[in-house]
């Protein structure tokens, strides 16, 4: 916990972020006090305001307690001016006012705290030694002993303080009875993380250990001596796996070896619906997209290719590494259940703890593995859609627009690119006729007052366009225009008035729905595929029994989701006759009246002439 440096005065262990030569008790009050202030000393300055603030207030409760200089001996006494002890048998004599009465409060709850957590210490090292917090004939451990000078707050609360047992005490992890060999204690150099047993690292190490590899001694960073901070943590790092890297270089040389997959190799890449989930071959840029590179007829081909023929080449070299990575996706699709499988197999037998921590570690281990290789897909569909879009006429901003749209699986660009694309080519449409109409008239497009602006969309209106195409041609013209009376021409009032005028002379139009005649519905529920009931199929029957339960019951939709087969939501007249229906006692209907809740359903038998569904 403390450095190898020691007070100069009286020996005690000073912490290694603390740069004097001396410990808090013996650099005296005068010295902490001016801690605190701007005329710190150099070593004061690079401390925590915070620790100078609880250095001060120990020391000042260490003297509120401490023996009279007298009896002090001469190790306790401070080697200081001759005045300082007279000022501390001052102090000691002068009653603690009340900030001094307060901070005291404070000192004595912090003993407070650290007795706590003492404890709490204790419990915990006798439930890790197996003797369990009840057992009281079992020796308890020892307790830690905070010096006068250390910050007692900010030692107990930090992870190698709390785990730091004598050399008997070092409780071993629950794994190494199976063979493990690990140890629960944590690094002193974890940085704060606590016990390792169940980390990662420690899984790796167990690993290695079981393959009787060698683990890596990484020499940690040199302390600084200008700072007197710790020496900085030694980074983990896995050794090198012969076996994978045998692999992994069988094809990096040349990609064409190994390229012949053999019948294991085509079972484990075979995947269904992969096409859907973006795991076949690079897909085809959209014919949209394409035309504006090459000719019609070349963007209407399955797989269209760059007219430059560097574009080609690199573009045919993202097409295989896309294939490359889809085929590993494929093979990591068959090796997800194979591992799952085996997770579970191993939950259900009886196995060595260190088995399951192996298969937890293997199935996250591959899941980030399957992250980064969704990532790497995703730029190689980036980096495709920039080939593809340096070749095209596009402005930079259209460009950039069209990188950014979300990549999708198992498309190049996609939907929202298209759409995205045209609404640039109908603003640029948009542009173009109002500049060709104000080019014609001899009015600047974007200095044009707003009068001529109504003209064009008066035009507009007059040739058939509606409401809500004009709001678009406003949008596009609002975005090159210079803005008039410190607003744009969308915001403008004669533009709002306009559009109002032009919505209420043709108002949107309600699609209503498409007329139909009963009587021919019903004469063709009496023919095939819905009778005779006996051959007809269920879905046909339960389509014919859903329209005659609503046709004839006129009831709303949710009434009839309501309703229900069990026993007391239906009832069979004791003749036969007829059927009541009730809905579910749960549903609440739309409109809320004592008429309307739990209301019945009544359908009578009308004809013997009538089918048996009919009559239901």
């Amino acid at each position: 916990m403390f450095g190898e440096h020691s007070c100069s005065a009286c020996l005690a262990s000073l912490q290694p972020a603390d740069g004097h030569d001396m410990c808090p008790s013996c650099l005296g009050l005068e010295h902490l006090r001016e801690g605190l202030s701007e005329d710190s000393c150099m070593n004061c300055s690079f401390m925590p305001r915070a620790v100078r603030a609880s250095r001060l207030a120990e020391v000042e409760h260490l003297l509120g307690q401490a023996p009279e200089p007298g009896q002090l001996t001469p190790a306790q006494q401070s080697p200081a001016q001759p005045s300082r002890p007279k000022q501390r048998a001052a102090e000691l004599r002068v009653p603690p006012s009340g900030r001094r009465a307060k901070e005291s409060k404070l000192a004595s709850k912090v003993d407070q705290l650290t007795e706590e957590l003492n404890q709490m210490k204790s419990l915990v090292l006798a439930i890790r030694s197996g003797t369990g917090a009840g057992d009281t004939g079992a020796p308890a451990p020892p307790t830690v002993v905070f010096e006068p000078e250390d910050d007692a707050l900010s030692l107990v609360a930090s992870a190698t303080e709390f785990a730091d047992y004598g050399a008997d005490t070092v409780p071993q992890d629950t794994a190494s009875g199976h063979g493990s060999g690990v140890s629960s204690r944590s690094s002193a150099h974890s940085g704060g993380t606590g016990s390792e047993d169940n980390s990662m690292g420690a899984i790796i190490r167990m690993a290695l250990a079981r393959l009787q590899l060698d683990i890596p001694q990484v020499q940690p960073a040199p302390a600084s001596a200008f700072f007197r901070r710790g020496p900085a943590p030694a980074t983990f790092t896995v050794p090198p796996s012969e076996e994978y890297l045998r692999e992994l270089h069988a094809c990096w040389r040349d990609t064409r070896a190994l390229s012949h997959a053999t019948s294991d190799g085509r079972t484990l890449a075979a995947m269904q619906d992969a096409a859907k989930f973006g795991l076949a071959r690079m897909p085809a840029v959209e014919p949209a997209i394409a035309a504006l590179v090459v000719s019609p007829e070349e963007a209407l081909r399955p797989d269209a290719r760059c007219p430059r023929p560097q574009c080609r080449v690199t573009d045919d070299l993202l097409a295989k590494a896309y294939d490359a990575a889809a085929r590993m996706g494929r093979i990591g699709n068959s090796l997800s259940h194979l591992m799952l499988a085996l997770s579970a197999s191993l939950q259900e037998a009886t196995v060595d703890a260190s088995v399951h921590s192996f298969g937890d570690a293997s199935l996250q281990a591959f899941a980030l593995m399957s992250r980064e290789l969704g990532r790497l897909m995703s730029t190689l569909v980036q980096a495709r859609r920039q080939v593809w879009l340096a070749q095209s006429p596009l402005t930079e901003t259209c460009r950039r627009t069209l990188r950014s749209v979300p990549v999708e699986p198992g498309e190049v660009f996609g939907s929202a690119a298209l759409e995205a694309l045209e609404r640039t080519v109908q603003a640029r449409q948009t542009r173009q006729q109002l500049s060709g109409l104000h080019r014609n008239r001899g009015e600047d497009p974007v200095h044009c007052a707003i009068p001529k602006v109504l003209e064009f969309l008066q035009s507009l209106l007059d040739g058939g366009r509606s409401p809500a195409t004009l709001r678009v041609y406003v949008a596009a013209i609002s975005s090159r225009h210079a803005r008039v009376d410190g607003n744009t021409v969308g915001c403008h009032r004669l533009m709002s008035l306009f559009l109002k005028g032009a919505l209420r002379l043709r108002p949107p139009q309600a699609q209503r729905a498409p007329a139909w005649d009963l009587p021919l519905v019903l004469d063709a529920l009496c023919l095939p595929p819905f009778e005779p009931l006996a051959q007809a199929e269920l879905k046909w029957v339960s389509a014919k029994t859903a329209f005659l339960l609503a046709i004839t019951s006129a009831r709303r939709v949710g009434e009839l989701h309501a309703l229900s087969v069990s026993e007391s939501c239906l009832r069979w007249n004791s003749d036969g006759s007829g059927v009541t229906l009730w809905p579910n006692a749960a549903f609440l209907p739309k409109v809320l009246s004592p008429s309307n809740l739990n209301r019945p359903i009544h359908l009578a038998q009308k004809s013997q002439d009538c089918c048996a569904l009919c009559r239901l």
